[in-house]
């Protein structure tokens, strides 16, 4: 698919200069001559941050690793030089000797795109030459940087020690520039939690003015996302989307690397041409038959449509080949010439040719061939020879072609309807119903107010439509030629509503539940929406329909932490299967989550490719990542693999049932009702009441600690406090009670504002005190000092986190015990502990055990790993070795 990016003059500007080492030594570039072309994308928007964000860093030339690659007999000479001129530069802007550094790329074409593409190595300067030969070397054979420009930043260091993250306000996070997502990953816990920053002055306007000049000071967790709101603001005030990434090592927030979003050029899906040729009045068949009641009986797709024509609906004309001779000569290459006749007719127009199989198996009739739009008879000659041999080979089922003309229509939609069931839910996409199969769409469920269709036309405009638009970055629609392809959206359509106007969406929903009643059954129905075609009035057209299995529908539960190791794929074309398929071969795959965003047009509707992808991921254990709707067939197709499928935009109230057990506000469960929902519900008094207040207060101390913002830490403050009065209510204590109970331990002992932290205490004899202090024997001193010791953050978490560990081994006649005790502070985020080696000569493998904890809110998560490690063969080559000395001695 060709780049969408414009091309066009960034509006993110540089704003400090760059020292920048070339072959002939160190240079300073000044503001004004700095482009991305020559120092890279990543180093260019490190220079348009204020210097005092980011971490002092030099560009080192492309021209280095250009001729690394091309020169090999001169390696020493060349990075003997360029490691001068890099330390040369390092003292002109303040490193020291031993400073940390990291060396990444910054490609001339690495931006929001290539995110991700690219590596880096960290390390000593002092170390400098080693590190650099060394991120050559991985350079040099990366096939995906082949030719690739590639200078190399190298700045400081910082160990994330508190948390690191991203910040974004691309098109993709949110519609407009003022509104921020972020991901805050805390560096104990490995777990990434999502914050916003929505900017808005009336709440409270944030002056940048000298703030440029000054570092991110943040001392807190809560503030992370308060002291972000400083570069979130700097950026809307110039109208930039931009993606940030940072650390705080728990006093400063450094921005290390700042990558622009540019503008693209995406396509209008309302602007599809709707001048189609139209042959319903004009064309005779000759071979084909428009369609009838028997072959209704026969095939499901036309069984569809006099559904919908019992029910008063618009449909299409529509002819039908099921001469099962005419298709059996056509699958040898013959066609007859009253068939000839016919097709060479509906080519004048645009002529779309579905399939359909006599048969009651869903899964068999789902993603058969069709064509995309046919304007020449030849070709849909020869899409029929092919696909009536290729079908022949497959089934002894009687086959249907059917032809019709190419719907015009500005979007398509999938709705889940039931009979008697009063809500409708639909997922909607710009452009061909294809789309929805793999790409992020809108869903909208519709409340219809009545169980009974008979009273839906009179409540019509009392449906509740319930919205939710996502941005929609892809969809398919016909080219120039009638070819059908993945296309960009353009803004403002990425996140404009799909369906636009309410009375199709209440449409859509009210013939939805008629034709499910009318079935009998739940139903996923497929519609045309803002239908402009000859002789059909209205702006919403039924397709096709089929039985939706709710066992099937649910979204996959079962979510595997994503660790260092593991690797996503993302599916794009034939290649992508390909790698999949030699990962599923290897015997240590490392692929464990798979996207699927197909773009090939003879991908889309190929239910074998899906089966293969689905396959395969059940073989690896790879998850399933799926952006598309859950009404459409390719989420079935996938479903029946076994796979695991995580679908990434559910329906927010999809699951019809959802366990909870637990104690909650009193009005939660009313709310609930309102909603529409049923709710199952027990009440506690007397002492389990008081237990479950009690168990409660310690399930919301866990969710303050865990926090990660001001905000957060008042909502759950607030729970605290709603128990606390609960407590009170159940014991008989009033409210004044405790806070005079409060007021005394506060007299007596003190708060915790101040934050002393009791590290030991001793109690020495008068003499020790004597000599400590210089006091003389007979002064009368009654107070003895104690001070304030400085002590590094880190060693005093690890001091206060710390884990009691102890091991032991038992022998038994028939097998080796390895133990292991540990005492674990409970407020402690994640820890690991392993046990000692168990082996012996009768033991194939050793065999090591490590049990991984993780707390995550108020639950223990355990995870227990055994270990069996490889036998390594055992050759003989230092008994060999010595015989071989042993004889050329006596010799």
């Amino acid at each position: 698919m060709k780049s969408n990016k414009e091309k066009k003059t960034p509006l993110l500007k540089p704003i400090n200069s760059v020292f920048f080492v070339t072959e002939n030594g160190p240079t300073e570039i000044p503001i004004e001559n700095i482009d991305a072309d020559t120092i890279g994308q990543k180093a260019y928007g490190l220079t348009c941050l204020p210097r005092q964000w980011t971490l002092p860093f030099l560009v080192i030339s492309r021209i280095f690793f250009q001729k690394y690659k091309n020169n090999t007999v001169q390696n020493n000479n060349l990075f003997t030089k360029c490691c001068e001129y890099i330390l040369e530069t390092t003292k002109l802007i303040g490193f020291n000797e031993d400073e940390d550094i990291i060396i990444r790329s910054s490609a001339c074409t690495e931006g929001l795109e290539e995110r991700g593409k690219y590596f880096s190595i960290k390390g000593r300067l002092n170390n400098l030459y080693i590190l650099l030969e060394d991120y050559f070397n991985k350079l040099a054979i990366d096939e995906i940087l082949t030719g690739e420009n590639v200078p190399l930043i190298i700045q400081k260091y910082i160990e994330p020690i508190s948390a690191k993250g991203h910040l974004s306000n691309e098109r993709r996070c949110y519609k407009d520039t003022r509104d921020w997502l972020g991901e805050f990953e805390d560096a104990r816990k490995k777990i990434n939690s999502p914050f916003q920053i929505n900017l808005r002055n009336w709440r409270k306007e944030i002056v940048i003015g000298n703030l440029i000049d000054k570092p991110l000071i943040c001392n807190l967790s809560a503030y992370v996302s308060e002291v972000l709101k400083i570069p979130a603001a700097w950026a809307y005030r110039q109208k930039l989307r931009l993606h940030f990434e940072w650390v705080w090592d728990g006093k400063i927030i450094y921005i290390v690397q700042a990558d622009q979003e540019y503008n693209v050029v995406g396509t209008d899906p309302t602007k599809i041409s709707k001048e189609k040729f139209n042959i319903e009045d004009k064309f005779i068949p000759k071979c084909l038959e428009e369609i009838n009641i028997e072959h209704a009986k026969k095939y499901n797709k036309i069984k569809n449509v006099f559904t919908y024509l019992k029910l008063g609906l618009s449909i299409t004309k529509l002819y039908v080949l099921e001469n099962q001779s005419v298709i059996e000569s056509l699958s040898k290459g013959y066609i007859t010439p009253e068939l000839e006749s016919d097709i060479k007719f509906l080519v004048k127009g645009s002529l779309v040719i579905r399939m359909d199989l006599a048969t009651d198996d869903i899964k068999r009739r789902q993603l058969l061939p069709r064509t995309e739009e046919v304007r020449d008879f030849n070709k849909a000659l020869k899409w029929l020879i092919s696909k009536s041999g290729e079908i022949k080979k497959q089934t002894t089922d009687s086959i249907a072609f059917i032809f019709h003309n190419f719907i015009p229509a500005t979007a398509s939609a999938f709705a889940l309807a039931s009979p008697k069931e009063r809500k409708v839910q639909i997922e909607a996409l710009w452009g061909l119903p294809e789309g929805l199969y793999y790409n992020a769409h809108d869903k909208y469920i519709v409340d219809t107010k009545t169980p009974k269709t008979d009273e839906l036309q009179q409540k019509l405009n009392e449906f509740n439509i319930y919205k939710t638009l996502n941005f929609k970055h892809f969809f398919v629609s016909p080219n120039e030629q009638g070819n059908w392809e993945v296309k960009v959206l353009k803004p403002p359509f990425d996140w404009g509503t799909t369906i636009r106007k309410e009375d199709w969406i209440k449409q859509i929903a009210l013939e939805s539940r008629r034709i499910a009643e009318e079935e009998g059954t739940p139903l996923s129905i497929m519609w045309f929406i803002d239908v402009s075609l000859e002789g059909i009035k209205t702006k919403i057209l039924p397709w096709y329909h089929e039985y939706f299995d709710p066992k099937k529908s649910s979204r996959a539960l079962t979510h595997r932490t994503k660790t260092p190791f593991d690797k996503t794929l993302t599916i794009r074309t034939s290649a992508d299967v390909v790698e999949l398929r030699n990962e599923s071969n290897s015997t240590k795959p490392r692929i464990r989550r798979v996207r699927i965003q197909l773009q090939e047009e003879k991908l889309l509707r190929d239910k074998n490719t899906l089966r293969l992808i689905g396959e395969l991921c059940h073989k690896i254990g790879a998850v399933i990542v799926l952006e598309g709707g859950v009404l459409s067939h390719a989420y079935y197709q996938l479903i029946d693999t076994k796979a695991i499928v995580e679908v990434l935009h559910p329906f927010s109230n999809y699951e019809e049932k959802r366990d909870f057990n637990k104690l909650v506000r009193d009005k939660i469960s009313t709310n609930i009702e309102l909603g529409g929902e049923i709710v199952n519900k027990s009440k506690l008094s007397g002492e389990p009441l008081l237990k479950a207040l009690r168990e409660k207060l310690v399930e919301e101390a866990f969710e303050t600690l865990d926090a990660i913002d001001k905000n957060s830490i008042v909502d759950e403050l607030a729970d605290v406090n709603e128990i606390v009065e609960g407590i009170l209510s159940q014991i008989n204590v009033t409210k004044e009670e405790l806070l005079q109970r409060q007021k005394q331990k506060r007299m007596k002992a003190g708060g915790f504002k101040e934050g002393i932290i009791l590290l030991e205490t001793r109690n020495p004899t008068p003499i020790t005190k004597l000599k400590e202090n210089n006091y003389s024997l007979f002064e009368e001193k009654n107070t003895v000092k104690s001070e304030y010791l400085k002590l590094d953050e880190r060693l005093l978490m690890n001091q206060i986190y710390g884990i009691d560990r102890s091991t032991d081994r038992r022998e038994h006649p028939a097998a080796s015990e390895a133990i292991l005790r540990l005492k674990i502070p409970i407020v402690r985020d994640n820890w690991t502990a392993s046990t000692t080696e168990i082996g012996s000569d009768e033991l194939i493998n050793d065999v090591r055990a490590k049990i991984t904890g993780s707390r995550i809110g108020s639950k223990i998560h355990i995870e227990l790993s055994i270990f069996s490690q490889y036998i390594q063969l055992n050759l003989p080559f230092e008994e060999a070795d010595s015989v071989s000395d042993k004889k050329l001695e006596d010799s």
